[in-house]
């Protein structure tokens, strides 16, 4: 059999099947291209959430030793992203009132913010 033998109409509606798999293959492949992206997503989400406890964690602990040894430090995970943990003052400790509470010029204690220190 030649491609003589067919008629226009039947060429058409051959090419016009082809074109239409070839569309239906393409939607799978976009659609198992946005699962696969979907998943590894999710992934990085999940790596990233298990560092950020840790990061909170370790905070955590430079707070309680700032604390323990009455100093400040500051930490900036990029710029203008910081700020500056200040220990609050303990009784006897400038800043501190016969009220039991802990005040400053600026009260500035605990967590200030980068931009607040400019």
């Amino acid at each position: 059999m030649d491609i003589t033998d067919f008629t226009e109409e039947e060429l058409q509606k051959a090419l016009d099947l082809k074109l239409a798999e070839r569309a239906k293959k393409q939607q799978r492949i976009e659609e198992e291209k946005a699962r696969v992206q979907e998943t590894v997503a999710q992934a990085a989400s999940a790596r990233i959430s298990i560092k950020l406890e840790a990061v909170e964690a370790l905070l955590a602990e430079c707070v309680a030793i700032a604390e323990e040894g009455r100093v400040s430090f500051h930490f900036s995970p990029a710029y203008g992203m910081g700020g500056t943990y200040t220990p609050h003052p303990k009784e006897g400790e400038p800043g501190w009132d016969s009220s039991g509470c802990s005040y400053s010029d600026n009260g500035d204690y605990g967590w200030v913010s980068s931009s607040s220190n400019c």
